[in-house]
């Protein structure tokens, strides 16, 4: 706030000379007092503007201890607001139950993880027998796949050699006099024999699906009898196989006989036709539904019958026709119909 000081015009009203004096007049506007008139005029001699100078500098020094005071209190008042409201939340997990709880969690993944891998390998964890595998190699096939057969489990491959006699045992896998482990769960040990191909016989291809016709040259070009036992079938198409008495993989020489199932598609239903005559062309085609058939070719023709009614028909009634054969019949135009 700034003031302003000029002289004043009282002592020309003075007789005196003596007892003329300066007199100065403050004019401003002290914004330091809170009072409600927007300005304050005062006249004061200058011996008296010292005290009136104090004056102001208390009440500057009292209002910024006010403010001051103030600030402080709202400070505190939001720090104990935020302590309330940090008191009144949930208790923190202290560090030792934490950790109880990652150590807990931690070891019942471990044992769930170990209760798996014993479950997994159980089968191979319990009994087992060592066993020594034999040699298989130049033993006919027949002989071969007798050796211990509640032991051995046999896949046999055939492969053509000169060097070999036929039918007899080429290589085997696993090797001769290797020791294998046979664990109670497996029962059995699986051992693949190559057998050499006899020239003049085959090995059997997969037949199962294939052409009836196809198949049947074939093995009989190569001296095979064929014996064809033939079924109807709704899963199967017609001139397929779905069996086969000798399995994949068997060598069978000129001579020797196999018997294969072939479909001869699905079976068909024979339906006997009904007699048309004299009902409507709609009632005739809903009886030909009804029974499984369908219509045929509808021709109109001239006739004396009643308008619309069925006056012949393809088929006789009581003809057996398979089921969704189409039956066609005549219907009366009547006497007078003409096509022109």
């Amino acid at each position: 706030m700034k003031f302003r000081f000029r002289p004043s015009s009282a002592h020309r009203r003075l007789k005196s000379p003596e007892a003329r004096r300066k007199l100065l007049r403050l004019k401003g506007i002290n914004t330091l007092r809170v009072r409600k008139e927007k300005s304050l005029v005062r006249n004061y001699s200058a011996e008296g503007f010292g005290v009136f100078g104090e004056e102001i500098k208390k009440s500057r020094i009292s209002s910024f201890g006010d403010k001051l005071r103030q600030s402080l209190r709202g400070l505190y008042i939001k720090a104990k607001k935020r302590a309330l409201e940090w008191l009144n939340k949930e208790p923190r997990i202290s560090t030792a139950a934490l950790w109880g709880t990652l150590c807990a969690t931690a070891s019942v993944t471990v044992i769930s993880g170990i209760v798996v891998i014993i479950s997994l390998f159980w089968g191979y964890g319990g009994s087992y027998t060592h066993i020594r595998i034999p040699n298989f190699v130049s033993l006919d096939v027949s002989s071969a796949t007798q050796v211990y057969p509640e032991l051995f489990e046999y896949d046999i491959i055939y492969e053509s050699n000169p060097d070999c006699e036929p039918q007899s045992v080429i290589s085997q896998t696993p090797p001769a006099e290797v020791v294998r482990k046979l664990y109670k769960k497996d029962k059995k040990l699986k051992i693949t024999l190559t057998v050499n191909k006899d020239p003049s016989s085959i090995v059997l291809p997969e037949v199962v699906g294939t052409s009836l016709r196809d198949t049947v040259l074939m093995l009989k070009s190569a001296g095979i009898s064929v014996n064809v036992v033939e079924e109807h079938s709704s899963s199967v198409a017609s001139g397929v196989i779905f069996s086969s008495s000798l399995p994949r993989g068997s060598v069978l020489k000129s001579g020797d006989k196999i018997t294969l199932g072939a479909s001869l598609g699905k079976e068909l239903v024979y339906i006997n036709v009904p007699d048309l005559t004299g009902l409507g062309e709609q009632e005739a085609i809903a009886l030909l539904n009804s029974k499984g058939l369908k219509a045929g070719e509808i021709s109109y023709k001239s006739s004396k019958d009643r308008l619309g009614t069925v006056i012949s028909q393809s088929y006789s009634e009581g003809t057996p026709l398979p089921e969704g054969s189409k039956v066609a019949f005549s219907v009366s135009g009547g006497l007078y119909y003409s096509f022109d």
